[in-house]
């Protein structure tokens, strides 16, 4: 494992827990730190627990929301356009109060950006609360779970605002603007500190966002070789689609932080293995080298029990499984019936689903699984409409969810699917895990 491997999971598992104690304090320490930041702002602008606060609430959280709470909770509404910009404040915002105190000369031309900045600040950390809290459904229930989860982050959104409200309030006047602390950073010390701070921050980034290399992957691939040829030929699908799914996903896809990240994750989803509190519904982490969502596995065993005439969900860790309409409930059929059960109970709970996927051989099957569930579906609806050789379009479907898999007579790929399918006709992928002439068969080269 390399330092960057091995940084990027110590950093996965240190903000998962530092989340959770944001998440868990939310309503205690942060508020009052919330209320006695604003009560000594008036007094004394630029003191030592002020630059601290303004440091954690200022730099760290917004890091933090970035990194993990963003991709975590909000994937669904999140944005590259609107995350590059917060980058670009976040950057201009403590880039200017670290370089303004180098040359008093420059305080009358940083002004200007200062003022235009502080509001743009209020104005984005303003926009992602309402499109976070906007990302759950708040009628008709005012408090439902979702909401919930989104107020136990309201530091992440209140701390900043009050920040930045603070120091437009502060810098106001001609007399007050320059003065230290109001804006600037009021001493060697705290910009020593400052500048250490975003340094450790800009080591955290990079290793959140290191990739393995291309040849890394393939020898990953190729140290799963059996397991992927055994794999594919017990599920009836082309070796090649699994083992490019997984080099796409592993490669391009998830980083060593993420994976430790959701691995931490999917031990706090089983906290809630009833969807009793919030976390279950917040919380659905990709996981292992397929990265596949526990809660599509569940979907995928409610599907194997539904086609054997007992459409009932067999328990309460059943509860999140979605409504798939009729799409697989003209059961029983053949083709899903002879669809090999993956290697586990076929009233499975959270926790033995969890353990499948965090083990390597097990993700593999799994994955394989999952692909010939779709190809059945789709050969249940029509035989005319099998995808079975449709690396592309399986692929797809493999990441857009069975809820999305609706059969018809022209598919198209996405990104996704596309890219799988450039990666399976490869060279070294037919070398390795077999030639065209074997697409939809199954058979180890």
């Amino acid at each position: 494992m390399s330092i960057w491997s091995a940084l990027g999971e110590l950093l996965g598992i240190s903000y998962i827990y530092y989340a959770l104690g944001l998440w868990a304090g939310c309503l205690g320490p942060h508020v009052l730190l919330l209320a006695g930041y604003c009560w000594a702002a008036r007094r004394r602008p630029g003191a030592w627990p002020l630059v601290a606060l303004e440091l954690v609430y200022g730099l760290l959280n917004p890091v933090l929301y970035l990194l993990i709470l963003q991709p975590v909770l909000f994937r669904s509404v999140a944005s590259p356009w609107l995350t590059a910009l917060c980058w670009s404040l976040l950057l201009g915002y403590w880039g200017l109060r670290l370089i303004g105190p180098l040359r008093p000369v420059w305080h009358e031309a940083l002004r200007a950006p200062v003022r235009l900045l502080l509001p743009a600040c209020i104005g984005l950390v303003l926009v992602l609360g309402l499109r976070d809290f906007g990302a759950h459904s708040i009628a008709p229930v005012l408090f439902e779970k979702e909401v919930l989860a989104s107020l136990l982050v309201s530091p992440l959104y209140l701390f900043p605002v009050a920040i930045a409200a603070w120091q437009l309030w502060w810098t106001r006047g001609q007399e007050t603007w320059a003065e230290p602390g109001t804006f600037f950073l009021p001493s060697p010390v705290s910009r020593g500190v400052t500048a250490v701070s975003a340094l450790a921050v800009a080591l955290m980034c990079l290793a959140a966002l290191w990739r393995p290399s291309e040849r890394g992957t393939r020898e990953l691939l190729l140290a799963h070789r059996d397991d992927i040829l055994s794999a594919s030929a017990r599920a009836h699908v082309d070796p090649r689609l699994v083992a490019s799914i997984l080099f796409v996903t592993h490669r391009e896809h998830t980083t060593p932080f993420q994976s430790a990240l959701e691995e931490m994750a999917a031990h706090v989803w089983l906290a809630d293995p009833k969807s009793h509190a919030l976390i279950s519904k917040v919380l659905d982490p990709s996981l292992g080298l397929a990265q596949i969502k526990p809660k599509t596995m569940l979907t995928a065993l409610w599907i194997l029990r539904a086609s054997s005439g007992h459409p009932s969900m067999p328990n309460k860790h059943y509860r999140d499984v979605p409504d798939l309409g009729d799409a697989f409930k003209r059961i029983p059929s053949p083709q899903l019936s002879q669809v090999p059960r993956p290697e586990l109970p076929a009233e499975a709970r959270k926790p033995e689903v969890v353990e499948a996927l965090l083990d390597a051989r097990q993700n593999i099957a799994l994955c394989a699984f999952l692909l010939d569930l779709y190809a059945a579906q789709w050969e249940t609806a029509n035989v005319g409409w099998s995808i079975r050789h449709r690396p592309e379009i399986l692929a797809t479907l493999y990441q857009i969810g069975f809820e999305r898999s609706h059969p018809k007579p022209d598919p198209r790929p996405n990104e996704f699917g596309q890219r799988v399918l450039e990666v399976f006709g490869e060279q070294w992928m037919q070398e390795h895990f077999g030639p065209a002439s074997q697409l939809g068969t199954g058979t180890p080269p």
